[in-house]
């Protein structure tokens, strides 16, 4: 990340002049430094520069030959920058005297921890001019922080074509993209960018769940973290205080020292709905999920499920309790638990 801040020689010139004049008359200037610059009159402009800024106020006199001329008819002056501008025509190519006082100011006009890029446009090739590169950070700070500023890029591209006996022919793409770095060296820049135009969702088979359409960009430091787009909110706070959500929004964390604070702005991905049956004698499956109105044409988002069965919380996975069919909504228990007609079974979800 880069920083810079510019120094306005107005404000500085005022600063010194506060100083000086602490120690001496507004009107003595005797301890300034006076110089002398003799400048040739542009055909293009009617701006000069002069060698050195900050000039001293009313300590400037401008000679065009024998002349003197006069300030505010004939020219002005911008002290703090040094700029002279003439007020009237004079022949390109006159030479222009002109004497002052000035502070010496040991500033420059811009600071930055890191030189700014600048590109030349694209039409210099026409001309044939070559493109100047690009101003690249010292040697020192890359070996300082080698990882900043670099980011590691992954992601895919799919294309689907679906061809069926009572529907037409339909298109489907994806597209995934991964960005992870270091903007400064403590902080890291995790994204995640999605434009998934297809209803795949992961398989419930197994307890850990990888899902394809997370959208979010996320920041990372030693005492916060912030994430904007989808993030998930887990609060498990005795048998009455579950709270567990896949919301979009903000949420943002900081930690100092022992003290702990979450704070998070969203909405939920989809609607929460529960289920409660019993089960059938000797069937360990599939049982229909349900949505608010009865329906049973949903998509369950994956890993939103709460199964409990007699009041115990079931685990998802082919070696544990249950699988879970997220595309049709459809939730099948394994042999590691057996359903009768007494099983009470409660599944939370969100569709």
């Amino acid at each position: 990340m880069k920083f810079f801040f510019k120094i306005s020689p107005v404000f500085a010139a005022l600063l010194i002049a506060s100083g000086l004049s602490a120690q001496a008359p507004a009107s003595d200037f005797s301890l300034l430094q006076v110089h002398r610059d003799t400048l040739t009159v542009p055909a293009d402009t009617a701006v000069l520069t002069l060698r050195v800024p900050f000039v001293a106020s009313g300590t400037d006199s401008v000679w065009l030959g024998t002349k003197l001329l006069r300030r505010n008819r004939e020219y002005t002056l911008d002290n703090a920058r040094g700029k002279l501008k003439l007020l009237r025509k004079f022949p390109p190519g006159s030479l222009i005297v002109v004497t002052y006082r000035a502070y010496a100011v040991p500033l420059l006009p811009v600071y930055r921890a890191v030189p700014v890029v600048f590109f030349r446009q694209d039409s210099g090739r026409a001309a044939g001019v070559k493109k100047s590169p690009a101003e690249r950070p010292s040697a020192g700070m890359r070996k300082a922080f080698p990882e900043v500023g670099q980011l590691r890029k992954s992601g895919s591209i799919s294309r689907s074509i679906t061809v069926g006996s009572r529907q037409g022919l339909r298109l489907d793409s994806g597209l995934r993209l991964q960005l992870e770095g270091r903007l400064t060296p403590d902080v890291r820049v995790v994204a995640a960018l999605s434009d998934q135009n297809t209803p795949i969702q992961p398989e419930g088979t197994t307890q850990s769940l990888q899902e394809i359409d997370r959208v979010y960009i996320e920041l990372q430091g030693p005492q916060f973290g912030a994430r904007l787009g989808d993030f998930d909110v887990d609060y498990g706070l005795g048998r009455y205080g579950q709270y567990h959500r896949k919301l979009q929004g903000a949420l943002l964390q900081l930690e100092r020292g022992p003290v702990k604070v979450r704070v998070a702005g969203a909405t939920s991905r989809g609607k929460f709905f529960t289920n409660r049956f019993r089960g059938e004698e000797g069937k360990q499956g599939p049982y229909q999920l349900r949505g608010e109105h009865g329906e049973t044409e949903i998509i369950v988002l994956a890993g939103t499920e709460r199964v409990w069965v007699d009041g115990e919380r079931m685990v998802r996975g082919e070696n544990n309790d249950y699988v879970i069919e997220y595309s049709t909504g459809q939730l099948t228990f394994t042999r590691n638990r057996l359903i009768t007609a007494d099983s009470r079974i409660e599944v939370d979800f969100e569709y």
